[in-house]
């Protein structure tokens, strides 16, 4: 008897589980998508940042360089 009804408990979580995904399958589906959408839009904000700042950085070291060989051609 007991196991009569642990079958019947495990058949109905098991079906219930799978009525839950199936109900709620476009739901689940735009749930991952739009968490991929984040994901994706977080690493290119964080590629843009890293990529200005190089170039923040590039500028600055060129105004350093030209401004050195200037002020060395003006003490030769």
């Amino acid at each position: 008897m007991d196991e009569d009804l642990s079958i019947i408990n495990t058949n109905t979580r098991n079906e219930k589980i799978k009525n839950f995904f199936v109900n709620n399958k476009s739901k689940i589906i735009s749930g991952i998508i739009i968490l991929i959408i984040i994901i994706l839009g977080v690493f290119s904000y964080d590629k843009y940042l890293i990529n200005k700042k190089k170039d923040i950085s590039d500028s600055y070291n060129s105004i350093i360089i030209d401004y050195s060989e200037k002020t060395k051609e003006k003490n030769s």
